[in-house]
């Protein structure tokens, strides 16, 4: 009885061993099949000046020298370009669904026919940048700086705009349903930024 009690627990352990070692077997093999990945990841970004159609999704160029570049049709879903210059960067019909722009410099860019939805554009400065025909809905625009803006018929449903700076800006002709702002401007259409600003406030009516 003793005896087979001792095998059963011999057992027991050379299974707990075997079992432990190929935890340890698979976790470098994991280990050793992510670091390819990790040192793309991490690999210095090569700066050029045509990024036309390149796919980018989810690249690191935070903080990079990006002013100028063109970035025309490029997918850049996901990236992170915080703090990034890409003043007079050309970003027309560039996917940007989900990326990070958070205090970058896009003075100057153009970005007609963009796709920015859900991208958090906080604190950015936009100043003369040509966003006519882009998509906004549900960006983060807070702190943004929109000074001389060209927003022509963007989409900025949605998108959240308060404490940012916005003067000579016209949103006449866009989309600014439920958009967020601090206050009605004086630098028309006043009507629209009106219905802008009580959006929010009127559809809450409308679910009570």
């Amino acid at each position: 009885m003793i005896s087979g009690l001792g095998s059963a627990l011999s057992g027991i352990l050379q299974g707990t061993s075997l079992a432990s070692g190929i935890r340890q077997s698979s976790g470098i093999q994991s280990a050793s099949a992510q670091a390819p990945a990790q040192a793309a990841a991490s690999a210095t970004f090569t700066r050029r000046t045509d990024y036309t159609n390149a796919n980018l999704f989810g690249a690191d160029l935070s903080g990079q020298d990006l002013s100028g570049v063109d970035f025309t049709g490029a997918n850049l879903q996901g990236a992170n370009l915080s703090g990034a210059n890409l003043k007079g960067a050309n970003l027309n019909s560039a996917n940007l669904f989900g990326a990070n722009l958070k205090s970058a410099d896009l003075s100057g860019a153009s970005m007609t026919s963009a796709t920015v939805q859900g991208a958090d554009v906080s604190g950015a400065n936009l100043k003369g940048a040509n966003l006519n025909s882009a998509n906004f809905f549900g960006a983060n625009l807070r702190g943004a700086s929109l000074l001389e803006t060209k927003i022509g018929d963007a989409n900025v449903q949605g998108a959240d705009l308060r404490g940012a700076a916005i003067r000579d800006v016209d949103f006449s002709r866009a989309n600014t349903f439920a958009a967020q702002f601090d206050k009605v401007l004086s630098q028309a259409p006043t009507a629209e930024l009106a219905a802008a600003a009580q959006a929010p406030q009127m559809i809450l009516s409308l679910m009570k």
